[in-house]
């Protein structure tokens, strides 16, 4: 894999490259839920649905990427 491709991988999942290179790397996820939480605050219900809807869909292709 190019250094362009492993950039835009990251870059499109918006996850680091070490992330990709080296696995999976533990973050504090508290500031992740507040933010999650502050953009949900003000979101329809039909936002919060298609909202919820691709941050399911995110999560099954890292983790589809990672197996």
């Amino acid at each position: 894999m190019s250094i362009d491709s492993l950039i835009a991988i990251s870059n499109a999942l918006s996850v680091s490259t070490d992330a990709i290179l080296f696995g999976e790397i533990t973050y504090d996820k508290e500031p992740y839920c507040k933010e999650f939480t502050d953009i949900m605050l003000y979101c329809s219900d039909k936002e919060k649905k298609h909202i919820m809807q691709a941050a399911r869909y995110a999560k099954q292709l890292i983790h589809d990427i990672k197996s």
